[in-house]
């Protein structure tokens, strides 16, 4: 495209808005030249009043429409910014009440531990409740008295849990208890009540069950 038709083409789009626009064209030698046309060419748009006023109401639209952007795009961030606004507080509100509700569990359990250590023959510990029955009875019949309040004979999982019970139920061999574990199932095979194998040797086994004596 030569430089006359790119003229042309710049004149078409604005005479529609700039009717008294008066656009000046010779043929440049060089950017000198250029330089004059696009200067008259100013000149020429803004000669008068009544000549601007194309030009004027096209950029008044354009700012009008840009205004209406912003005002839309500054409502959807306000209504955005509310909702943000709101399910935070609604997360503090339900921390808090997390919270009250841990307070409130924790003051149970703290309730139902020492309720549990002042009953007769009950120990708490680690979240565990023990009950030591002094009755005189075999394994089978231990276990379903234990049963019967909805528990089961002693598994021993940890050292630590052994320790515990160490020191209330003595270390002489006079003090002697049933726990759970027994080879009732398969002889030789030992086994806690609750199926799984027992990792804590230190225990007189007899005939089909065992009971704790030194260490327990």
């Amino acid at each position: 495209m030569t430089l006359r038709e790119k003229w042309l083409c710049v004149c078409i789009i604005f005479l529609p808005y700039c009717p008294h626009l008066t656009v000046l064209y010779e043929e440049p030698n060089n950017d000198f030249s250029i330089l004059n046309y696009l200067i008259v060419l100013y000149r020429g748009a803004g000669g008068n009043n009544t000549e601007r006023s194309g030009c004027n109401r096209l950029a008044t639209v354009w700012l009008g429409l840009l205004c209406i952007v912003l005002l839309v795009a500054i409502i959807f961030l306000t209504i955005e910014r509310e909702q943000l606004q709101t399910s935070n507080t609604n997360l503090i509100t339900e921390r808090d009440q997390l919270k009250t509700s841990n307070n409130k569990l924790i003051t149970e359990r703290d309730q139902l531990k020492f309720c549990a250590q002042n009953e007769m023959g009950w120990l708490y510990f680690r979240s565990s409740l023990y009950y030591i029955a002094l009755a005189n009875k075999n394994w089978y019949d231990s276990r379903r008295y234990c049963r019967q309040k909805g528990a089961d004979l002693l598994i021993i999982n940890s050292r630590l849990e052994q320790d515990f019970l160490s020191s209330f139920l003595g270390t002489n061999e006079g003090n002697m208890f049933w726990i759970g574990l027994t080879d009732s199932d398969q002889e030789g095979s030992w086994k806690w009540v609750d199926g799984s194998w027992p990792t804590m040797p230190n225990t007189l086994k007899c005939s089909d069950c065992v009971m704790s004596c030194t260490i327990l």
